[in-house]
């Protein structure tokens, strides 16, 4: 599965890339091990009708890849997962179309997940 990193050695190419779309194509895991390669520009990924085998290492995966992603179309299956990318992707403002609504309790415990320091969270708050 050496294509899918060189896919993404590719796309770092493309320095305005912001919209990455791999919607139906048949992907059932984002990367097969743990790669270097960063897109921090990407804000928008598309990996919906794609038969993902796991929800959580493929997120774990995008977020390490792609920190900065504030919009992610994925197709869902479980509570569990919309719970986990929710909680994984401080930054994602919209899963699947709908807004994310975080109130203040809930942004403290995702910068204490984070690592955040008090002084940080504080400010949240």
């Amino acid at each position: 599965m050496q294509e899918g990193v060189t896919l993404l050695s590719a796309l770092t190419q493309f320095n305005s890339l912001q919209l990455l779309d791999l919607s139906s194509n048949n992907i059932n895991m984002l990367l097969p091990h743990q790669t270097s390669i960063q897109l921090p520009n990407i804000i928008s990924v598309n990996l919906s009708d794609n038969p993902i085998i796991a929800v959580q290492p493929c997120i774990d995966q995008l977020q390490s890849v792609m920190p900065n992603v504030t919009d992610l179309q994925i197709s869902l299956y479980e509570e569990e997962d919309v719970d986990f990318i929710i909680g994984c992707m401080p930054q994602l403002e919209y899963l699947n179309n709908l807004p994310i609504e975080r109130d203040s309790t809930q942004l403290s415990k995702l910068q204490l997940q984070i690592g955040d320091t008090p002084s940080s969270q504080e400010a949240i708050t």
